[in-house]
């Protein structure tokens, strides 16, 4: 792999991993500027990427928007934009992802507002580390400097949970797409909604329920292309299978991304088939709440709204409705029905949640 980024010569010292240094600390500092303020400007302002390594095709001048990434031993990928804010100055942004492996012991995890930064084992002595994270800068037109701000320009978005996220900066439009991270198959897309100067966090209006398979007759539990649709994969009776659900409709649940997973194996799969969409009835699918088991259910979905039921410890749910940050779920085998919080449901099928 050609080390094409300045500050390769720090990472290939494979004997003292304590040398490495996130990009985003490389980054906290304040950029002259030379020959105008333009994406390019901004880029080879920062010095991040070695000069001779920059192709016209990295940049896209039109759009205000650059991309760059090399992949080897590693990789390092790296996206920068900017906005003309409604006060007349100038917005950049930059989001990257890097990783290097050596050949020691791990360091500290290092983590700040602006990225995250930790190591995890490749094999017996080899750690990788991954660097993920976004700087942005205002341009002082005055002193033509890039002044790096003191917080993210990101009204809402919690950026110490950086592991949790990544951003994918707009080479079109002003408004950023971020990823939250729920499994290594499965995100969930939310916004950073331009609002002149800065940005809006909106949130997806999906709200994911983890449950697990709870079926105990038959032979397998059926997954269907529709509500009440062909058969297209099935699951096997007895199995410690969980799955996210993005909505429900007449008791069937749409499983979101077409993935479950096996608690026992700690794997994932892909549901087979030739749908786009699966659903599985949610008398099949359930949990229970946290701790000891036991759930609060409420008439309505709010937190001062009558308490309606409580149950003995280990009491299954199915879900009937999900409504935000609410699910209102039956007790199994009765008819008693209300509202509990997502947050308070015990999903995996082989432990007890705290």
């Amino acid at each position: 792999m050609k080390k094409i980024f300045a500050l390769a010569t720090t990472m290939m010292v494979a004997t003292c991993v304590h040398a490495f240094e996130p990009e985003w600390q490389k980054l906290q500092q304040t950029f002259n500027v030379k020959g105008g303020v333009g994406i390019e400007q901004f880029v080879k302002s920062l010095g991040n990427i070695l000069p001779q390594y920059l192709e016209p095709e990295n940049f896209d001048k039109k759009n205000g928007y650059f991309s760059f990434f090399e992949e080897g031993d590693g990789h390092y990928g790296i996206d920068g934009c900017y906005w003309n804010r409604s006060d007349g100055k100038k917005l950049f942004i930059l989001s990257y992802t890097q990783t290097e492996t050596y050949a020691s012991e791990a360091p500290d995890d290092v983590v700040s507002q602006w990225g995250f930064c930790n190591s995890y084992p490749d094999n017996d002595d080899h750690y990788t580390i991954y660097d993920s994270g976004c700087m942005a800068y205002l341009y002082n037109d005055a002193t033509k400097q890039l002044v790096p701000m003191a917080a993210p320009p990101f009204n809402g978005l919690d950026l110490n949970c950086r592991k949790h996220y990544y951003l994918k900066l707009p080479q079109s439009g002003k408004d950023i797409a971020v990823y939250e991270k729920i499994t290594d198959e499965i995100n969930l897309s939310h916004t950073l909604k331009w609002n002149g100067k800065s940005f809006d966090f909106v949130k997806s209006p999906i709200s994911l329920l983890e449950l697990y398979t709870t079926d105990t007759n038959g032979e397998k539990t059926n997954i269907r292309n529709a509500p009440n649709g062909k058969v297209v994969d099935a699951l096997p009776i007895g199995g410690a299978y969980s799955m996210f659900i993005d909505k429900i409709q007449n008791g069937w649940c749409h499983i979101y991304g077409g993935v479950v997973y096996e608690a026992e194996a700690d794997e994932s799969r892909i549901l087979e088939g030739d749908a786009d969409d699966y659903w599985i009835h949610n008398s099949v699918i359930g949990a229970t709440g946290k701790g000891s088991g036991s759930v609060t259910l409420r008439k309505s979905p709010t937190a001062n709204a009558q308490v309606v039921f409580q149950s003995q410890p280990d009491a299954v749910i199915h879900p009937i409705e999900v409504s935000g940050d609410w699910v209102k779920v039956n007790i199994a085998q009765t008819k008693t029905q209300g509202w509990m919080l997502i947050k308070d449901i015990c999903s995996n099928p082989l432990t007890t949640c705290p």
